[in-house]
């Protein structure tokens, strides 16, 4: 009788690990999506710039003195050394 009682406590001791380990490999799995999805944006390669933004941080960058500015003009390409992809 004694056998059957230890029998059905180690059953029970067996069911609450069981559960134990299922919460604790749900959390690794959790830690594992999240550092992989954090470690993918860190290795992704920068969006390019627009055209529009380039130009915008080139007049911020050497801004005019007025409306009759006699600062020559140059293509934002020009400022940059490469050449740029319009969108």
């Amino acid at each position: 009788m004694l056998s059957v009682v230890d029998y059905k406590q180690q059953m029970e001791l067996d069911i609450v690990k069981r559960e134990a380990l299922e919460r604790h490999l749900d959390f690794l799995v959790g830690q594992t999506e999240r550092y992989t999805r954090d470690l993918t944006a860190a290795l992704a390669p920068p969006a390019p710039l627009s055209l529009a933004a380039v130009e915008h941080a080139a007049a911020l960058a050497h801004p005019q003195t007025g409306p009759t500015s006699t600062v020559a003009r140059r293509p934002v390409s020009s400022l940059l050394g490469t050449q740029l992809e319009v969108f």
